[in-house]
């Protein structure tokens, strides 16, 4: 959470791939009305449609109360 939020405040929230990582610190954290918010603020953000898939996926797995996680290796 701490070096997610450190990245954002370095980019002045202003790079959607850091906000869709700190979004996903929030859900981890169980925060899901915050990682909502914070997606919202990076769809627009988001320079490619791989990121707005990304986005559009997480929103939809936040609001059912599921934090997003990776699939090791």
């Amino acid at each position: 959470m701490e070096l997610m939020t450190e990245a954002c405040e370095i980019t002045n929230y202003k790079n959607a791939e850091h906000l869709i990582y700190l979004a996903a610190a929030y859900a981890e954290q169980g925060n899901f009305p915050s990682a909502i918010a914070v997606l919202q603020k990076a769809l627009p953000l988001a320079t490619n449609d791989d990121e707005r898939e990304d986005i559009r996926f997480c929103d939809a797995l936040y609001k059912t109360g599921e934090p997003w996680r990776m699939e090791s290796p």
